[in-house]
């Protein structure tokens, strides 16, 4: 369940989120339909963040709404 708070002019929309402390997010770029997945620990001291790929090695995108 996503906690964070979402403005529909923002960028990024988050599609995913698991875990409590330790986080697994998953954010769309509304421009570019690309996904993201974004993790991070529970003292703030690791980020990682890196595409979606399939399993063609392409990156997962999915439709962008033409307001972008």
């Amino acid at each position: 369940m996503l906690t964070e708070k979402y403005d529909p002019n923002d960028r990024f929309e988050y599609v995913y989120s698991q875990g409590g402390v330790d986080r697994i997010l998953v954010l769309k770029d509304k421009m570019t339909g690309v996904h993201y997945l974004i993790t991070r620990t529970a003292n703030g001291n690791g980020v990682g963040i890196t595409p979606l790929m399939n399993a063609d090695g392409s990156m997962f995108t999915t439709e962008v709404e033409e307001t972008w």
